[in-house]
């Protein structure tokens, strides 16, 4: 029986045939599969996309398995356990409400272009604002060793009671964990903004590729998300290693229930408190390692986010698919459909 290859994806279509002509459909499927890939790598603003996809996978992935342990180590138990479950529950839904008001803005005052920007730009300056408050913690751990980032777990010492000192919401460390929720939230947003980004894509392939019979929508979001699909592990990697080594935090000791330790000290030792109990006994650690460690986090929570968005804002700006460019990709699409539909910017209005 003979197959034949459908122009829109190669999958294969007709009766069964015998080894030698499926090998051929698959020879030839691979074929339209390089050929259609070259063809993405030629355009510019795939290619952007893909690295700009990679950088925030990797940023959002980095984000979402480390921000308890972010918690733990700069806030400790100064916050109740009832107050941090809403923090890290309200991690998860306002990402979500986020992205309502800004497609709600998108379609009816600004371009998607510029919400993006937008919303980088937001993020770039809660990160700054971020640094003074890690220093500030920073240098109270080191003057303060009894003051730190948490506690002995109540099972491995018995003698040692947890005192919520620090309870609400409004007191410094309730401002540090607010500090770290909108970061996480600001950095969702994106991610969730970048299916729009991804039409636009899809429509500037079908504009360039007019002979084409037919969209190739989900290939083009499929290879996308092909390369970008090894940052997802890759930030939990790096995070893993940047933490175990400059915040001084033994992660692969982190189990359910207790408490991560400093790298080097005692089980049952504080995190980042200055307090460690050495055979039963409680002593003092250098209120530096305190400090030293604060630090640590915070260089992984500023500055590496800060990297990844300053690399996607210098690529953003060779982002061609915006404001004329895009009306008229829209227009000559709308046309070469029959006129069906309007020309209008699926990412809003121009700004």
């Amino acid at each position: 029986a003979k197959g034949t290859l459908s122009s829109g994806g190669g999958s294969s279509e007709g009766g069964s045939g015998s080894g030698g002509g499926g090998s051929g459909n698959l020879r030839s499927s691979f074929g339209r599969f390089l050929a259609f890939a070259g063809e993405l790598i030629g355009q510019k603003n795939f290619v952007i996309f893909a690295m700009i996809s990679a950088l925030q996978t990797f940023d959002c992935a980095l984000g979402k398995n480390f921000f308890t342990i972010f918690m733990d180590l700069l806030i400790g138990r100064s916050l109740l356990p009832s107050t941090k479950g809403i923090i890290i529950s309200a991690s998860f839904l306002l990402p979500w409400l986020g992205t309502l008001v800004l497609s709600r803005l998108i379609e009816t005052r600004l371009s998607l272009a510029t919400v993006v920007s937008l919303v980088w730009y937001v993020r770039v300056g809660i990160l700054l604002c971020a640094v003074p408050v890690i220093l500030t913690l920073g240098s109270t751990a080191s003057s303060s060793p009894n003051v730190g980032m948490g506690a002995h777990d109540p099972h491995l010492n018995a003698a040692v009671t947890v005192d919520f000192e620090d309870c609400t919401i409004f007191s410094f460390k309730g401002l540090v964990a607010l500090v770290l929720l909108a970061n996480r939230v600001v950095s969702e947003c994106v991610c969730r903004l970048m299916p729009l980004v991804e039409s636009d894509l899809i429509d500037e392939n079908t504009y360039l590729s007019p002979n084409r019979p037919q969209a190739m929508s989900a290939t083009v979001v499929g290879t996308a998300n092909f390369l970008s699909k090894p940052s997802q592990s890759l930030g939990p990697m790096v995070g893993f290693a940047l933490i175990s080594r400059f915040a001084l935090v033994d992660v692969s000791a982190f189990k359910p229930g207790q408490e991560l330790r400093l790298t080097g000290t005692e089980p049952g030792s504080m995190v980042g408190s200055g307090v460690n109990t050495y055979k039963g006994h409680t002593v003092n650690a250098p209120p530096d390692v305190a400090g030293a460690q604060v630090y640590g986090v915070g260089a992984l929570f500023i500055l590496l986010p800060l990297v990844v968005v300053g690399a996607q804002l210098l690529l953003w700006q060779s982002w061609s698919l915006k404001g004329r460019y895009l009306e008229h990709v829209k227009h000559q699409l709308s046309t070469r459909e029959g006129g069906k539909g309007g020309g209008k910017d699926a990412g809003g209005a121009m700004v």
